[in-house]
C-alpha cells in the first residue's frame, strides 16, 4: 500500500491518494490527479473511490473539477455532502452514505467513521 498527501492551494487543504495494487482510492479531494501525477512521477492507476470524510467546500467544491460526474467511481460521503453534490447534479446512485460507528469496505480497506 502506497499513501501520498498533498496540501491544496486553498486553505490548506489535504488530499490522501492511498493506492494499492492497480487501483486508488482519493480522500478528501481538493488537488487535480496532475499534480499527484508529479508527485508519483507516474500516470495514476485508475480512481475507484472518493472518500470525504466531512463537508467543507474545499472538499465539495473540487469533486467536478478533478473528477467531473463520473459514474463510475463511487462516492463515500455523510449525508450533508451527498445532498449538495445530488441538488448540483452528481448522480445519486455513485453516493454510499457514512453512518458514524458503523465499519464499512472501500476498496478492500476496512474503514470506521466517528463523529469528532
Amino acid at each position: 500500500m502506497k499513501i501520498t498527501s498533498l496540501a491544496g492551494a486553498y486553505c490548506g487543504a489535504i488530499t490522501y491518494f492511498v493506492q494499492e495494487g492497480t487501483s486508488a482510492v482519493v480522500i478528501d479531494p481538493a488537488v487535480p490527479p496532475s499534480q499527484f501525477e508529479l508527485i508519483l512521477g507516474s500516470p495514476l492507476p485508475p480512481v475507484c473511490a472518493i472518500l470525504l470524510t466531512h463537508g467543507h467546500f474545499d472538499h465539495i467544491s473540487h469533486m467536478y473539477r478533478i473528477f467531473g460526474k463520473k459514474k463510475d467511481i463511487a462516492v463515500y460521503a455523510t449525508k450533508t455532502p451527498i445532498r449538495i453534490l445530488t441538488q448540483d447534479g452528481m448522480e445519486s446512485e455513485v453516493f454510499h452514505e457514512i453512518r458514524c460507528e458503523e465499519n464499512m469496505q472501500i476498496n478492500g480497506f476496512d474503514v470506521r467513521a466517528w463523529q469528532g
